[in-house]
């Protein structure tokens, strides 16, 4: 029995392996550079939102340096956009599988977000250790836990992916406008440029129930020596996030059974 399960799990591993290689392989392999040509529009952005708050006036914000700062916000913004739209749009590839039943939706979604995940956690943390070299940025105060909430970050993207997959693939015309009202919306008020001690009072009883604006904070808190985000409520970050992923599960499964159906 247990050596059936062994089995049984080293098959699975095997399969999602396969899928893992066939998403990077169409996600990258289409663009000239491969994964430079991603890590660089990622970069470009990273640069632009830096401009941006150089322009308006931004500094060294409660001894944070500012491209650091600013690098930390983008990367957990963009892991939360880009897994909205890539996750968001597994049932629409499930195409390739179709001489495979063995993997699932669920399967090709979470590789999808995986990859996604990889791909952001290499470019912040390249992009981390250059500032460094080249004197704008002091050593990181905790990695591991820098690390940790970058990716709890990535798994709330993934999360919000399968929460939107229903919705998006009844309701395709609502992909477009939904999509960018929320990117416009988290790019606003996710912590790109400030952090909760910067809202105003009567903001701040609304951003406590907001996820990214937690996580963004104790991402710069794990960062930086002079930042204690001590109003980040880290229990009910673990918890949204496993709600929404939970929620996200029953979305993947009922579009499932539409596929299913044809």
């Amino acid at each position: 029995m247990v050596s059936g399960i062994l089995n049984g799990v080293d098959r699975y591993f095997s399969v999602f392996w396969a899928i893992l290689k066939r998403e990077t392989s169409l996600r990258f392999g289409a663009r000239s550079l491969g994964w430079i040509e991603e890590a660089g529009a990622i970069a470009v952005h990273i640069i632009a939102f830096c401009t941006l708050r150089i322009i308006l006036g931004g500094g060294n914000h409660d001894g944070m340096e500012d491209l650091p700062f600013t690098t930390i916000g983008v990367m957990a913004f963009w892991q939360i956009r880009t897994g909205i739209s890539i996750v968001s749009m597994t049932p629409q590839t499930m195409i390739r599988y179709s001489e495979f039943p063995q993997v699932t939706l669920l399967d090709v979604a979470i590789a999808k977000g995986i990859i996604n995940l990889l791909l952001c956690l290499a470019v912040a943390f390249s992009t981390f250790y250059i500032l460094q070299i080249i004197g704008y940025s002091r050593p990181i105060r905790d990695t591991l836990m820098v690390l940790y909430w970058l990716v709890m970050s990535g798994i709330l993207g993934i999360a919000c992916g399968l929460f939107l997959m229903w919705p998006f693939y009844i309701f395709p015309f609502t992909r477009t406008v939904l999509l960018v009202l929320i990117v416009r919306l988290l790019s606003i008020i996710s912590g790109v440029f400030f952090v909760y001690t910067d809202l105003p009072y009567p903001l701040r009883a609304i951003a406590q129930w907001f996820p990214p604006l937690q996580i963004n904070d104790k991402i710069r808190e794990a960062y930086f020596y002079t930042y204690h985000a001590t109003w980040v409520d880290e229990n009910f970050c673990f918890l949204s996030t496993l709600l929404i992923f939970a929620i996200g599960l029953l979305s993947c499964e009922l579009v499932r059974g539409k596929l299913k159906k044809g």
